[in-house]
C-alpha cells in the first residue's frame, strides 16, 4: 500500500493481488481521492487533524490523570515542560512534568485559586481563606512571598520587566501591588466585593473585572482607576487583549455596556 499526501489532499492507493500463491499475477490498482474535508467524515480519525481545506495532518491525542482533589481551580505554564496545577479542597499544588501528574507542594490553605507564572521558571500561587501568596521556584521549592489583609486572592498577573506582582482580592473588591520582597500596597479600591480578574497590556496596565456588579476596569500604575464598560452580569471571570480589542466572560444576566472609540468590547 502507498500513501501520498500533497497540497490536492490525501490519495491511497491500493494494489490488489488477482490469483493465487504459485500461479501468474494480474495486478489491478484501485484509487481513492480524499481532496476537501466532506471527504474524510464517512472514516474515523485517529491522531489525525483534518483543515477545511481537507489537508491531513498530525493531530492532538486526549489524556487525562486525576487529582484526589474535588476540584481543579486554575493551571499556568512555567517553562515549556512544566505546568503547574492549583486544586481545592485541600489547597494542594500539582505539577505535570515528563507526562506525569503529581502533588507538588501542600500549602496548608483550603484552594489554590490563582496562578501566574514568574518568568523564571516558576509560578506565584493565590490562595483562599487567609490571603496567602506562596511562591514556587525554578527549582521546585515552596516558600512564603506575601501575605495580604484579606480572605481571598482570586486573580494574580505578573510583570516581569518591573518585578511586580499584581493581586485581585475579595471580599472588599481591593487591587494590590507586591513587589519582589513581597511587601504590599493597595493600588486600588474598586469599591466592589471581589475582583475576580487582571490582565496586563503591553504597557504595564492593568483590566480587572469585578463582582457582584460586572465593570470592566482599567487601572494605571500609580492606581487611576477608570470604568471601560458596565458589562451587566454579575461578574466578570477572565478577560484576554488582543489588538485592541479586550475579550471578557461574563456570569449572569444579559450584557450591557459602551465600548470607547478604538476599544470594542466582548463579552458572555
Amino acid at each position: 500500500m502507498m500513501m501520498r499526501v500533497g497540497q490536492a489532499g490525501l490519495a491511497v492507493v491500493a494494489v490488489a493481488l488477482a490469483a493465487p500463491a504459485g500461479t501468474a499475477l494480474a495486478v489491478s490498482t484501485i484509487e481513492w481521492k480524499l481532496q476537501k474535508a466532506e471527504d474524510f467524515r464517512a472514516g474515523k480519525l485517529d491522531g489525525v487533524s483534518v483543515s477545511s481545506t481537507g489537508e491531513a495532518t498530525a493531530g492532538f491525542s486526549l489524556k487525562g490523570q486525576k487529582t484526589s482533589e474535588q476540584l481543579v481551580w486554575c493551571l499556568a505554564r512555567a517553562t515549556k515542560d512544566l505546568v503547574y496545577f492549583g486544586t481545592a479542597s485541600n489547597g494542594l499544588i500539582y505539577k505535570w512534568e515528563a507526562g506525569r501528574l503529581v502533588v507538588a507542594h501542600k500549602t496548608g490553605q483550603t484552594a489554590v485559586t490563582a496562578l501566574v507564572a514568574d518568568g523564571a521558571g516558576g509560578v506565584f500561587a493565590g490562595t483562599i481563606p487567609n490571603g496567602k501568596i506562596f511562591r514556587v521556584a525554578a527549582d521546585g521549592r515552596l516558600s512564603d512571598f506575601a501575605k495580604l489583609d484579606v480572605k481571598y486572592i482570586w486573580a494574580l498577573a505578573y510583570d516581569a520587566s518591573t518585578r511586580t506582582l499584581y493581586a485581585g482580592t475579595g471580599p472588599k473588591g481591593k487591587i494590590f501591588k507586591v513587589d519582589e520582597t513581597g511587601r504590599s500596597t493597595v493600588l486600588a479600591d474598586t469599591k466592589t466585593e471581589h475582583v475576580l480578574a487582571i490582565e496586563l497590556d503591553a504597557s504595564g496596565q492593568i483590566f480587572a473585572g469585578t463582582a457582584r456588579n460586572g465593570l470592566l476596569l482599567k487601572v494605571t500604575k500609580n492606581g487611576k482607576m477608570t470604568v471601560v464598560a458596565d458589562i451587566g452580569g454579575d461578574e466578570v471571570r477572565a478577560i484576554a487583549l488582543l489588538g485592541g480589542t479586550i475579550f471578557a466572560a461574563t456570569n449572569g444576566t444579559q450584557r450591557r455596556g459602551f465600548a470607547p472609540p478604538g476599544l470594542p468590547i466582548f463579552g458572555g
